[in-house]
């Protein structure tokens, strides 16, 4: 089903910014977790572009990163 149809929005693309952001992400998850946060922006998004500022809900610096990467004992 088409997210922007099911939500309601006539979002037809992403900015370049946006992609930037979404592009360096580190996707811990799988697929799912991508479709829920492009979800997430369509339904913040005021305009039928998802930029940068409907994206501010990720956050991955650097250090966050090295936490995935840390090997943390069971």
């Amino acid at each position: 089903m088409d997210l922007t149809r099911r939500i309601g929005k006539n979002v037809s693309g992403f900015s370049n910014s946006a992609l930037k952001i979404l592009k360096s992400y580190y996707w811990s998850g799988n697929v799912r977790e991508l479709r829920n946060c492009i979800e997430k922006a369509i339904i913040m998004s005021d305009s039928n572009i998802i930029n940068a500022s409907d994206l501010q809900f990720i956050v991955n610096t650097k250090k966050e990163r090295e936490q995935y990467d840390e090997i943390i004992p069971l």
